[in-house]
């Protein structure tokens, strides 16, 4: 149900990697929804938000709002990539990832929590997606 669900959503706010108006609303729904329970983050929701973070748009700035959500939630997402073995694990840090290479303040945040030891157990893949050099 979840997945079917999933599906229908994704199909009405970003097809093909091109984001419809309702996507900042969405956005913003998922980021306020993980906010106060990051751990309950399920990976349909990730992988909507992933889908969401790497869209674009013709004109507009729904894409530059969907960059500032993701930044409000950036610590929530650490902590999911931190304290869970699953595919929303890799969710998170693929979000973290993707968004790192565009924007410096969010790379030089994912190092620190790195380096501070948040995410050692994914030193392989950070390296690997060049978040960690």
């Amino acid at each position: 149900m979840r997945k079917a669900g999933h599906g229908k959503l994704e199909n009405n706010i970003v097809v093909q990697g091109y984001l419809y108006p309702a996507s900042r609303e969405i956005m913003s729904v998922l980021c306020a929804a993980i906010r106060p329970s990051p751990m309950q983050a399920t990976a349909e929701a990730l992988d909507l938000l992933f889908e969401l973070a790497a869209g674009h748009e013709e004109t507009g700035d729904i894409a530059a709002l969907c960059l500032e959500e993701i930044l409000s939630i950036k610590s929530h997402l650490v902590a999911i990539a931190d304290q869970n073995q699953d595919e929303t694990a890799r969710l998170a840090i693929d979000i973290l990832a993707f968004h790192s290479a565009e924007v410096s303040s969010l790379r030089e945040f994912v190092r620190r929590e790195f380096e501070s030891g948040k995410l050692v157990a994914y030193e392989a893949r950070l390296r690997e997606d060049g978040v960690l050099a």
